[in-house]
């Protein structure tokens, strides 16, 4: 739910120990693809040095009254779609970069 890394979200609503995470996770950076979170008001995204996109979805607390806001992740061998309904964007991340 919480932004990893300065450059997707809001500093403020950033994990307090960002940093130790983002170094575990770029260890692992030929598995780990894509970090999801929320916590963002307008929503932000960000590819970093290591290949990773780093997605802070727009916040559905945002949504007009009896409105939908949600996404569905599909997953391709090169590429990964995350389908936005109502207040949530559609990305398309590359894999193969």
């Amino acid at each position: 739910h919480i932004p990893i890394h300065p450059n997707a979200g809001d500093e403020l609503a950033l994990l307090w120990n960002y940093a130790d995470v983002l170094n575990i996770l770029w260890e692992f950076n030929s598995t780990v693809l894509a970090y999801i979170a929320g916590h963002s008001h307008e929503g932000a995204y960000f590819y970093d040095e290591k290949k990773i996109h780093h997605l802070t979805l727009q916040a559905i607390v945002e949504c007009e009254l009896d409105t939908n806001a949600f996404a569905t992740i599909h997953v391709y061998k090169e590429y990964l779609i995350i389908q936005g309904i109502g207040r949530i964007n559609t990305y398309r991340f590359d894999l193969l970069k």
